[in-house]
């Protein structure tokens, strides 16, 4: 970037800081940013909204108690994670704060303090329980050694893996933006939640311009 625009390096830093900031306020003027502070109320015109958490993976900090903390089993490796909510056409309508990647799904859920809603929520097993607190939470069913999944059982778990496979398309095309899909090496939370926010901001743009083109 500093090669292609003439300046140093030193400069670019320098400019994405500003850059960055106006980016951000404008995407928020043009009601493209999901929704993030207080209880999350969902849009009770849908027919269903998807759940699921994603995660972004950082460089390893020198202080060993931070490590454990961003250590993700899951992903086995250091990340951050945000929780989102997201419709069928693939619109952010909810974006959770970054945690530290050794966070459970279902903490993530507990933190965000859902409003009551006739929706159906689809998510996935890292929800495990949510369906007990809200009885519109569609959750796959799970096996285990002694259990083993009937016909039947296999049969919803694959439509609904057909159903919340939108949630990853959504994912996927909010790490267009580099900075998201790679590894972060800015190591201030407030900057590693801002470009999640501007990262899921483009995307909602993005998604808002291709339902007008497609309207006929």
């Amino acid at each position: 970037m500093a090669e292609y625009s003439g300046i140093c390096q030193s400069k670019v830093s320098e400019w994405i800081k500003y850059l960055l900031v106006v980016l951000h306020e404008t995407l928020d003027r043009l009601n493209f940013l999901a929704q993030r502070q207080g209880s999350f109320s969902i849009d009770e015109n849908l027919d269903y909204i998807l759940c699921d958490v994603t995660e972004r993976q950082v460089s390893r900090s020198t202080d060993y108690e931070l490590q454990k903390e961003f250590y993700s089993g899951k992903k086995k490796t250091h990340t951050v994670k945000n929780l989102v909510f997201s419709d069928s056409n693939t619109y952010i309508h909810y974006l959770g704060e970054t945690y530290e990647g050794s966070l459970h799904d279902k903490t993530l859920w507990d933190e965000i303090g859902l409003k009551p809603s006739p929706v159906t929520i689809i998510a996935d097993l890292g929800f495990l329980g949510a369906h007990k607190e809200n009885e519109n939470v569609i959750l796959p069913y799970k096996s285990s050694k002694h259990h083993p999944l009937t016909t039947l059982q296999k049969q919803i778990n694959k439509a609904i893996a057909q159903v919340r496979v939108r949630v990853e398309h959504a994912f996927a095309r909010v790490k267009r933006l580099r900075v998201v899909k790679e590894k972060i090496r800015l190591r201030t939370s407030q900057i590693l939640d801002r470009i999640m926010d501007i990262a899921v901001g483009l995307h909602n743009l993005r998604v808002t311009f291709r339902t007008i083109n497609n309207k006929p």
